[in-house]
């Protein structure tokens, strides 16, 4: 056979698994409970988006996952260094106009050193 043809059929099959793959890992319908330690803070993000036409009837859903208390804190770590610890008490706070979590940094004296501020949204460091 030709190597141009088999090249071609090699990458139509990647395409159709690539394809596959991006339908397979649409985001479904969620709910998130984010709960912060002693404070009771829930935060619930329901998106739904519906469009009707007069032939089409389609619905698109577009939801948000929102990070936990407790992964703020995982991704707080990376931002520490020695002589210092995360406190327990993170809390759901705007900073800079967004949302996020506001994770207390102390020294090993359990003196307040700073705060870390992670994005609800997406868990970046807000600075």
């Amino acid at each position: 056979m030709n190597n141009g043809f088999i090249a071609a059929i090699v990458i139509l099959i990647v395409v159709l698994i690539g394809a596959g793959a991006w339908v397979l890992t649409q985001p479904q319908t969620n709910v998130t409970n984010n709960t912060t330690g002693n404070n009771d803070t829930n935060i619930i993000d329901i998106t739904n988006n519906t469009t009707n036409q007069s032939t089409n009837h389609t619905t698109t859903n577009n939801t948000t996952k929102n990070i936990t208390a407790a992964e703020a804190n995982k991704l707080a770590e990376k931002y520490i260094a020695m002589g210092v610890y995360l406190g327990n008490n993170t809390t759901l706070t705007t900073f800079k106009g967004v949302r996020v979590w506001n994770v207390s940094v102390y020294t090993t004296q359990g003196l307040y050193s700073d705060a870390i501020y992670i994005s609800v949204t997406d868990g970046k460091r807000i600075e």
